[in-house]
């Protein structure tokens, strides 16, 4: 399947409403993004005994960022809702960080962390802010 990028919200949208999908959850995860050996059990353990009023799980994100955890600053726990029942969220369309608006039920939160691991360097970071548009810096 190949769509024409526009970003990655739209791209996402664009899969939810064209890929064949038949798992009952959706999860939404970055190239750069990992899940720890702790959160994957706690998927494994609690996912199965979620009742039909969960419509979304809310992950616990932790900012890797030249190689370091960043802890402070407010970046930590970024709690960002990343599974949802197939049908029952949709991302927001926004230039970057997206976030997911489930409905039709409520939203839990796990407690162990998956990884956001930046790989890029300062100067990437600082161009890619500095350089956005100024009407889609205010989407963020």
């Amino acid at each position: 399947m190949q769509n024409p990028f526009i970003n990655q919200a739209r791209q996402f949208r664009w899969a939810l409403d064209n890929a064949p999908l038949t798992g009952d959850w959706i999860m939404r995860l970055d190239a750069d993004e990992i899940i720890e050996p702790d959160l994957a059990a706690e998927i494994v353990d609690r996912m199965p005994g979620l009742g039909p009023d969960v419509a979304g799980i809310s992950l616990k994100r932790k900012h890797i960022f030249l190689g370091r955890w960043i802890r402070h600053g407010g970046r930590y726990p970024l709690i960002l809702t990343r599974i949802w029942r197939r049908g029952q969220g949709r991302v927001e369309d926004r230039w970057m960080d997206e976030h997911v608006v489930v409905w039709g039920g409520r939203t839990v939160l796990f407690d162990k962390p998956f990884s956001d691991h930046n790989l890029n360097d300062l100067g990437f970071f600082t161009d890619k802010h500095n350089n956005m548009p100024r009407a889609r810096r205010s989407m963020c």
